[in-house]
């Protein structure tokens, strides 16, 4: 890895703040007899926004600011026989129950925390944080977590991350990328410090900042941070990951015995040995020398009709990413590539059977579910349990 030291925001990078904020203050005045429109809901939003920024920038304490937001905002509802620190403390145990995901934030922390050294670093509270990494099944994939509230000071402030380096050594700083999405904590903070900078923007807002890298999906982040994913045609010293990747793959999917995988095994290793590269071509995908997504395409020749006049077509077989690599848009770079195969193929279509999950890549690939009349249908010539 480029870096080996990665330190990632929490809210709004990995967990959706959004979404947990939305439920708990929603559940919170509903049970005060006040149930929130949408419009009050961005009205909050907007009033706690700028609370978090009046604390990083030194113009307010976190426990003013835990009073200020539902003070004003209470007010503003014309709701006055309530305690704003009563309010504060309900909210964050709603936060803390909430393990909103963005997408590919499980899979990419569980990818680091195997590759590098992966750190919390969040203006959060800690005690709500930690419960939140908990609910959303993160932890144990960081070396450390970082909140404000213990250390006593906020991102952007230096302070703030010499208290990080004190602890994980101040020789890393040159080798350390930070990954948030904010300009104003993360990457203000992360840049005057010396480290370098990742901006998550999913919004497609403009860097004012000038950070060293932007993404708009997590799973761009290992295009940054290196070995990026390569990917190729199998040959055949691939036979044996080619068959490991698929076994697993039939095993998620349908029960079978160690028997039953076992003669599998063996009929599909012979099959590509004799066929690899003629009728069946194999792609993969590989993260250094690691193989980590493949895939199958089958070729097959018969009578021409109406809708394949050369008689040529083919079927995608096993797209098959490893547990630890999916939702990282592995599968959709391995397709791409296959599709691309294909297209020199002279083929009249390809076809698959697409999981639901995987329904909307498929279409993106031009993938479409064609019209029928007719009811498919198998004879079994020997027992067969679907």
């Amino acid at each position: 890895m480029k870096y080996p030291v990665v330190l990632i925001d929490l809210d709004d990078t990995l967990l959706d703040f959004g979404a947990a904020s939305d439920h708990s203050l929603r559940s919170l005045y509903e049970e005060l007899g006040h149930p929130l429109s949408d419009a009050e809901v961005a009205r909050f939003e907007e009033i706690n926004g700028a609370c978090w920024k009046a604390l990083e920038r030194k113009e307010i304490t976190r426990d003013q600011l835990s009073h200020k937001r539902f003070a004003d905002f209470s007010a503003e509802l014309g709701l006055t026989d309530v305690d704003p620190l009563d309010l504060n403390s309900h909210f964050r145990l709603g936060l803390s129950k909430s393990a909103v995901l963005i997408p590919g934030a499980l899979e990419l922390c569980r990818l680091l925390s195997r590759k590098t050294e992966l750190y919390v670093v969040t203006n959060g509270f800690m005690d709500t944080q930690a419960q939140r990494i908990k609910a959303a099944g993160l932890e144990g994939l960081f070396k450390g977590v970082f909140a404000s509230q213990a250390i006593g000071y906020e991102k952007p402030d230096p302070r703030y991350f010499d208290a990080v380096f004190e602890q994980i050594g101040r020789d890393k700083i040159d080798k350390t990328i930070l990954l948030g999405d904010s300009l104003s904590s993360d990457m203000k903070g992360g840049k005057a410090y010396g480290l370098t900078t990742c901006w998550f923007n999913p919004k497609g807002k403009t860097d004012t900042i000038g950070c060293n890298h932007e993404i708009a999906r997590l799973r761009d982040f290992l295009k940054v941070i290196g070995p990026e994913v390569t990917y190729r045609m199998a040959v055949e010293s691939d036979i044996e990951a080619l068959c490991d990747m698929a076994l697993y793959f039939l095993k998620e999917k349908y029960p079978m015995t160690e028997e039953q995988a076992a003669s599998i095994r063996t009929q599909r290793t012979d099959f590509l040995h004799r066929n690899l590269n003629t009728n069946i071509y194999g792609y993969m995908g590989f993260m250094g020398d690691t193989p980590v997504c493949s895939a199958l395409l089958h070729v097959i020749e018969q009578p021409a009709n109406r809708w394949h006049p050369n008689g040529r077509s083919a079927t995608v077989l096993n797209v098959f990413t490893w547990p630890d690599y999916r939702r990282l848009g592995f599968a959709e770079g391995l397709m791409e590539m296959l599709m691309a195969h294909a297209r020199t193929l002279d083929l009249s279509y390809v076809d698959l059977q697409a999981a639901p999950q995987a329904k909307a890549l498929y279409e993106k690939l031009g993938f479409i579910v064609p019209p029928s009349k007719n009811t498919p249908m198998k004879c079994p010539m020997m027992p067969i349990e679907y």
